[in-house]
């Protein structure tokens, strides 16, 4: 599990980055702008591009995750590879 994790997704393939559980937020950015939009997850569920639920970065997105029981994941998907980075704050 971590912090901060760099990274460059793969087109069209879901990446599931660790974050430790009792972060009070969670950042995605997108570090390939222009480049292709960043759709994730935080509550365990599979992101699809465009999909219903889904965040979606094209620069920096926070989410607030007291809204969800559990996070330890995040799950993002692109149709590019893009380089991204997933950071966690700690409550």
């Amino acid at each position: 599990m971590s912090r901060i994790t760099h990274g460059t997704l793969v087109a069209n393939t879901v990446t599931t980055v660790a974050v430790d559980s009792y972060m009070a937020a969670i950042t995605v950015t997108n570090r390939s702008i222009p480049g292709g939009e960043i759709y994730f997850t935080v509550d365990g569920s599979t992101p699809t591009v465009g999909g219903t639920n889904c965040f979606v970065a094209l620069g920096s997105r926070i989410v607030q995750t007291s809204a969800y029981t559990s996070i330890s994941q995040v799950k993002l998907i692109s149709t590019a590879a893009l380089a991204f980075s997933v950071e966690g704050e700690a409550s």
